[in-house]
Formats: C-alpha cells, structure tokens, sequence
C-alpha cells in the first residue's frame, strides 16, 4: 500500500527568496502628478479672474522695460501698481512650476523627496526669496527724500518679473508643442531668466544713480540683488 500523503514529500525542500523583491517605482509624469495638476487648474482660474490686470500691467511693464523712467511713471499709478503687485504674486506660480517641470531649479535634495512634494518645494524656495527681498529693501531703505526712487527701483523686479514669467510660460508651452527636448528647453529658460535679470540690473542702476554715487550703487547692488540672488544659487549648488 502506498504512503501517507503527509509521507510523500517529507525529504523535499521549499526554496524560498530569503530577500524580499523590490518592485520598481513609477514616477509618474510631471502633468499626471495630481499636486501639479490641481495647481495648473487653480492658476488658470485665478489667470481668467485677473484678465483685466494683465492686459492693463503688460504694455506698462514693457515700457518699464524699454526704458527706466516708465518706472517712476507706474509706481505713480496707485491703482496700476496694485494691479501690477497682484500679477506679479500670479506669476510666481508658473514660474515655480517651470522651474520644477524643466528642472532649471534643481538641487540635489529635491531628488530625495517625493515627485508631489517637489512643485510646494520649488514654491517655497520661491516665496523664501521674495521675502527675502522684501526684508533686505525694507531694512536699507533711506530715511530721506530719496526715499521714493529707492522704492521705484526695487518695485522694478516686479514688473521684469511678470514679463518674464509670461516669456517664461510661452516659450515652456510653444517649444512643448513642437516635442522639443526638455534639456534644449531648459537651456533657453536658462538665457531667458540672464537676459531679463540682466536688462533689471540695468534699470536698477539706472534708477540708482538718480540719487546715488557709483560707489553707493554698487554697494546697493550687493546687498539688494547680488545677497539674495547668490544665496538662492547657493541653494541649487550645494544643497
């Protein structure tokens, strides 16, 4: 009679992975990702409530552009100023998301963390460097009648920024269209954000030296543009 079932495989061995397997993780692309998404959506609502402000800030800031004394003439516009200071808040939206999506603010900690924490992170940095603006233009500020000028050409960024956002966007969305690769898009982002930062410095000066010796321009310079702008390289280098 044949054995016990319990019987028939009493010298057999089970092999078994004694190391659990991984499975790949899927990064899932940057459109999909449900954080960039919702905040996609949310920027061109509040783009379509806002219309108005930018078609009234636009042609201001590009004559602020063009030439540095359109400056004075914005900033004395209560009501086109705010609309300009809103548009500019808008703009650091996607501006934050280029700068994730084509990776042209990309340090080494960013790698780390999750692909829907990465677009609030990117937007944090974004908001740290405004504040940090905000301070160092509002601790320097001169306590005499130059005072407005000294506003004038901080205010400026502003006004660059909001053109080069839009700049920023198009070019994102345009160079998309056509499949062109994220590195060649990365590199133009990269001439792009010289090229508008370079024509602000200029401005800058140029409104500076209303009232400011070469010297003290220079000193200015430092401390209002090349200390945060250095520090947020810094950022993207080292950390």
């Amino acid at each position: 009679m044949s054995e016990p079932v319990q019987h028939a495989f009493k010298t057999s061995t089970l092999q078994l992975e004694t190391h659990p397997v991984e499975h790949p993780v899927r990064d899932l692309p940057w459109q999909a990702e449900p954080v960039n998404s919702t905040v996609s959506v949310f920027f061109i609502v509040l783009v379509m409530l806002n219309i108005r402000n930018f078609m009234e800030v636009v042609p201001a800031a590009a004559q602020a552009f063009l030439r540095w004394r359109a400056n004075f003439k914005l900033e004395s516009s209560v009501h086109l100023a705010r609309a300009r200071n809103i548009c500019a808040v808008l703009c650091g939206v996607p501006f934050c998301m280029s700068a994730n999506r084509y990776a042209f603010y990309a340090p080494e900690y960013l790698s780390a963390v999750p692909s829907w924490a990465a677009m609030p992170i990117s937007v944090a940095v974004g908001l740290g460097y405004f504040l940090l603006r905000f301070f160092l233009a509002w601790q320097l500020e001169p306590r005499s009648r130059n005072r407005e000028a000294y506003r004038v050409s901080n205010r400026a960024f502003y006004s660059m920024f909001v053109l080069q956002a839009i700049a920023i966007l198009l070019t994102g969305m345009l160079l998309s269209m056509f499949g062109m690769d994220a590195v060649i898009i990365r590199r133009l982002y990269w001439v792009e954000l010289a090229f508008f930062y370079g024509v602000f410095l200029i401005r800058k000066c140029q409104i500076l030296s209303t009232f400011c010796n070469p010297f003290t321009t220079f000193l200015y310079l430092c401390a209002l543009e090349l200390l945060p702008t250095g520090l947020l390289a810094a950022s993207a280098v080292f950390l």
